[in-house]
């Protein structure tokens, strides 16, 4: 695609990407094999930026999905429609995410400055938190107590690690959760970066406090109705397509 959109005369290629960043955040060894293709991908496009003066790119690092997560994914351990949460560890660990909107807003925001953003990632966050903080936002704005249940990241992690080394693709789910809400080894964490670090202030992304974030996710709810679900009745096969978090 990349080499059709120089041959095009495409200006500017933003990656595929909308995920976690690797240039921040090494992540869990076991989630090497879904880097490396990204990667494998940016190396393609930084030849291209080389060789074709007329040709640049932008990769856009967003980390955690959080209303996505929250709406469709309780799996990972809130479920807003059954007010109940599976704290991983103490459910203290930082965390940074974006919402759906804010992706928009800074595609629009790399298109505006294309100087700033040429041939280089960008990061941006909606917001800093953490499980807990989550939980108490919406226990807050729903008005419910919700049920709480703990694990710990060492087990998730082992377990994960072992499954998934089996082929089970329920190991991908435990080390997924790991990646979002565990104390993450090596460099980054769960934090794809700071507020002073970021690209937000370029790329026109406002960070939001958590009770913002929670109302506006709450309101989808609302808007969806009823009988609208999340991914419980999907498959760890359906799941594994659709989120890309451990990249």
């Amino acid at each position: 695609m990349i080499r059709a959109a120089v041959s095009a005369g495409v200006p500017r290629f933003i990656l595929n990407e909308f995920a976690n960043s690797p240039i921040t955040q090494t992540g869990l060894p076991e989630t090497a094999p879904f880097r490396k293709p990204r990667l494998d991908v940016l190396q393609v496009a930084k030849a291209a930026a080389d060789e074709n003066p007329g040709f640049s790119w932008t990769g856009l690092a967003v980390g955690n999905i959080l209303d996505l997560s929250l709406l469709k994914f309780p799996q990972f351990g809130i479920d807003i429609r059954r007010h109940e949460v599976k704290y991983t560890d103490d459910g203290t660990e930082p965390i940074t995410a974006v919402t759906l909107p804010d992706i928009g807003v800074a595609v629009r925001g790399i298109l505006r400055s294309p100087e700033g953003t040429r041939n280089r990632y960008c990061h941006v966050r909606s917001v800093e938190t953490d499980q807990s903080s989550l939980v108490q936002a919406l226990e807050e704005q729903q008005g419910v107590e919700y049920s709480v249940s703990r694990e710990s990241s060492d087990v998730l992690y082992a377990r994960g690690k072992e499954q998934y080394s089996k082929g089970e693709r329920s190991g991908f789910h435990d080390l997924l959760v790991v990646q979002l809400f565990g104390k993450v080894p090596g460099k980054g964490g769960s934090v794809l970066a700071g507020k002073e670090e970021s690209d937000n202030e370029l790329l026109g992304v406002r960070e939001k406090g958590v009770g913002e974030v929670v109302e506006g996710v709450l309101r989808t709810l609302g808007d969806e109705g009823p009988e609208a679900g999340g991914s419980e009745g999907r498959s760890g096969k359906d799941v594994f397509k659709e989120t890309r978090n451990l990249g």
